[in-house]
């Protein structure tokens, strides 16, 4: 049977079902109101908590990247005599000869994708147009050429050997240009940040050397020994351990 709706004052209502009448209480304009302040409320308490929340399964999915071209990276050495993987031919820069392309069969990385361009990237900057890892990038006349631009057959000549890489050197990192470059060649001449420290070698063009602190104000780094870690920007800026002789 059709129930029969009648409103009274006070914000509630008679419902009749039959011969029966029913008292239901409703919400007054007072409650509503207080109720939708309450929830925004909620909502505006809990949104930093959420965003939070995503950066830091985005800043784990980013250790977890860096940690299979870590350990890539150590799986090449052991089988090139112990060498790093050159950047790139210094004769024609083919490509395929850089370092992320020499380290693809360790990652089960398709032929058709890069490794640090289009197969692991760092969520925290998805559409950052070139890659987000950069690796530790110095010349060979200063005996810091971790991964140098140097190569040639065999693909690892003008790098350095890992048996000569401190455990706490830096391999790879956070980063937007595929190299980091090393500040004794590329020698920290601006203060990018503002904080009275010298950071980068160019303001303009190359922040942090090449370094993208994305995670908290610093950046995760991948070192000799295979481990993985956040590192805060002033740390690295000050950390001549960290690049290594």
């Amino acid at each position: 049977m059709k129930a029969i709706w009648k409103f009274e004052q006070g914000g509630c209502c008679l419902a009749k079902n039959g011969r029966h009448w029913f008292l239901l209480a409703g919400f007054t304009m007072v409650e509503l109101l207080v109720t939708v302040v309450i929830l925004s409320m909620l909502a505006a308490l809990l949104s930093p908590a959420l965003r939070n929340a995503r950066e830091s399964a985005k800043a784990i999915q980013c250790v977890n990247n860096l940690r299979q071209i870590d350990l890539a990276l150590i799986s090449y050495t052991n089988d090139n005599l112990g060498f790093l993987p050159c950047y790139g031919n210094i004769a024609t820069s083919v490509d395929d000869r850089k370092w992320y392309n020499l380290i693809k069969r360790y990652l089960n990385c398709p032929s058709s994708r890069t490794v640090i361009y289009s197969y692991l990237r760092c969520p925290s900057e998805p559409d950052l147009a070139i890659g987000t890892y950069g690796a530790n990038y110095g010349p060979a006349t200063l005996n810091i050429n971790f991964i140098a631009y140097e190569g040639q057959p065999p693909w690892w000549i003008g790098s350095k050997n890992i048996a000569d890489v401190p455990p706490r050197v830096m391999l790879i990192a956070d980063g937007g240009i595929g190299v980091i470059f090393h500040p004794l060649n590329w020698s920290f001449l601006c203060d990018y940040d503002g904080d009275g420290i010298l950071d980068s070698c160019n303001a303009a063009t190359t922040i942090y050397n090449g370094l993208r602190p994305r995670h908290r104000g610093g950046a995760n780094i991948g070192f000799a020994d295979g481990s993985v870690r956040w590192v805060p920007i002033l740390d690295w800026v000050r950390g001549t351990n960290m690049w290594g002789p």
